[in-house]
């Protein structure tokens, strides 16, 4: 049980489809907090419906940029900030005006080019591969009952979401967007 090759963290995504996000689309494999932990807000609190897929990709993606912004800040990963209070924080810490919508910019950043990095080492839409299990196998109790994963539905919604091509490739356009162009010239050259 395992996403490229690490094994996966300890929630079944047939009972939490955004955990299945995170864990197929992980940069470095199926870890639970790879994309963004999501569990809080799909058992927890239950901000989100914990068996869709579609639209959830978005979801996804807005908490791997939260993660990824706050493992570049350095916070413990048990002390949630809000991304406002965090641009708070960041501004008094730094002097520098930080605000929540340029920390959410900061955040998509660092996953498209850990994305471009995992493309350049031969990562494509057939590594962003849940295990068969969760994929055939229905959930034999609880709530998740009779449950299964779509993998292909679960990648297009991301893909779509966060503007990458139908293999996992971030597009031209959404890296010159986020202005990171060198990288895309980088990525285009080596996987011509």
């Amino acid at each position: 049980m395992h996403v490229k090759g690490l094994e996966l963290g300890g929630y079944d995504p047939r009972g939490a489809t955004g955990i299945g996000f995170s864990m197929a689309l992980g940069s470095r494999g199926g870890c639970h907090h790879g994309q963004g932990y999501t569990i809080p807000d799909e058992l927890t609190f239950s901000r989100v419906d914990p068996f869709a897929i579609r639209g959830k990709g978005a979801f996804v993606k807005k908490k791997g940029e939260e993660r990824r912004v706050s493992d570049s800040a350095v916070t413990c990963k048990f002390a949630r900030f809000e991304m406002d209070d965090l641009a708070k924080m960041l501004s008094a810490v730094t002097g520098e005006d930080h605000r929540e919508d340029d920390l959410y910019i900061i955040g998509e950043r660092i996953n498209n080019v850990e994305r471009c990095y995992n493309v350049r080492e031969g990562i494509r839409r057939k590594d962003d591969h849940l295990p068969d299990r969760f994929l055939k196998e229905a959930m034999p109790e609880g709530p998740a009952k009779g449950r299964t994963i779509d993998n292909e539905e679960l990648l297009n919604d991301f893909y779509e979401a966060a503007k990458w091509d139908s293999q996992g490739i971030p597009t031209s356009e959404k890296l010159a967007e986020l202005g990171i162009i060198d990288i895309d010239r980088s990525l285009r050259a080596h996987i011509q």
